[in-house]
């Protein structure tokens, strides 16, 4: 099923109850400031870095939450409504921004921070060994695992609280400036940590599909057995090739995530006998750089020489 599809029960009642709610008028920004909600960690951390002191920003989900699972309080849409901005990641991540976009009825707007920065789609691309045949060429939603795509999102951001604050243009515009230099300088980190992985042995066996960014930006290949939402279960027949594949390549260790479900990995590991390596981060870190530098450190500790 596409991620697309994926809006469940709970969201459309949710949205129809708190109706009531959302009569109420909007409230204007705390302090002066830009008042930002966010739907997603990884949004909130960009737009803190990008609005600096100028922005107050709102985590409506909170780090290690489940992205997919998401099913509003009435607290929280009283904050969304009461916001000046509301941030998403975008491409498909929050199947239910179409049902929210109509309860606030553009007020606040809206922002998919990645709608600009180009996708990958699942299925098509040649960064995937096996396992993403399921996936049916959906448009994989995880841009924020590249470090260049974070640094774009960063500038765009600015664009966008440039627009509804435009007395702190040059503040933003310096903050997205900073960030990037500072992604800059992460980049060349994990390209010196990750040459320790020789190119033959860069193959990153993962829960869900969520590192296919990443994997194009450091030359690495995917095998991915639960498809893009981490809620699915993997088949036996793509349990099978993932077990094939990891002993004819010789791969050394699978990975297992964060607050995931990892018992398809974790039967990949008994069924093959190589290394459960360190988890990863997958889409509810609290800070882009911490995340990086913890799933760099992890490969490099399971397929480096």
């Amino acid at each position: 099923m596409k991620i697309t599809q994926l809006i469940t029960s709970r969201w459309i009642a949710g949205f129809i109850a708190l109706c009531a709610v959302l009569s109420a008028p909007l409230a204007s920004a705390v302090d002066g400031k830009l008042e930002v909600a966010s739907l997603h960690p990884l949004m909130s951390d960009l737009a803190r870095k990008v609005g600096g002191d100028n922005v107050t920003v709102i985590a409506i989900i909170e780090p290690g939450a489940d992205m997919h699972a998401f099913s509003p309080r009435p607290s929280d849409m009283q904050k969304l409504q009461n916001a000046d901005l509301v941030l998403a990641a975008g491409k498909g991540m929050e199947n239910y921004l179409d049902s929210l976009r109509d309860t606030l009825r553009g007020k606040p707007e809206v922002v998919e921070v990645g709608r600009k920065i180009p996708s990958l789609t699942i299925g098509k691309d040649e960064l995937y060994v096996c396992c993403a045949a399921h996936a049916g060429n959906t448009i994989d939603p995880h841009w924020w695992h590249s470090i260049d795509q974070t640094a774009r999102a960063a500038r765009i951001l600015a664009d966008t609280f440039s627009d509804a604050d435009p007395a702190n243009k040059d503040v933003y515009k310096r903050n997205a400036a900073i960030y990037s230099k500072e992604l800059k300088q992460l980049k060349a980190w994990a390209s010196k940590e990750l040459s320790k992985v020789p190119r033959s042995k860069r193959k990153l066996v993962t829960p869900h599909a969520a590192y296919a960014y990443f994997a194009k930006e450091f030359g690495f290949q995917m095998i991915s057995v639960q498809g893009l939402n981490p809620e699915q279960e993997a088949t036996p027949q793509l349990m099978a090739e993932a077990v094939r594949i990891i002993r004819e390549e010789k791969i050394a260790a699978v990975f297992p995530e964060i607050k995931g479900r990892n018992s398809g990995v974790e039967t990949l590991q008994r069924e093959t006998g190589v290394k459960l390596g360190k988890p990863l981060m997958p889409d509810g870190a609290a800070s882009f750089v911490e995340m990086i530098k913890n799933n760099v450190n992890a490969i490099v500790d399971g397929l480096g020489e």
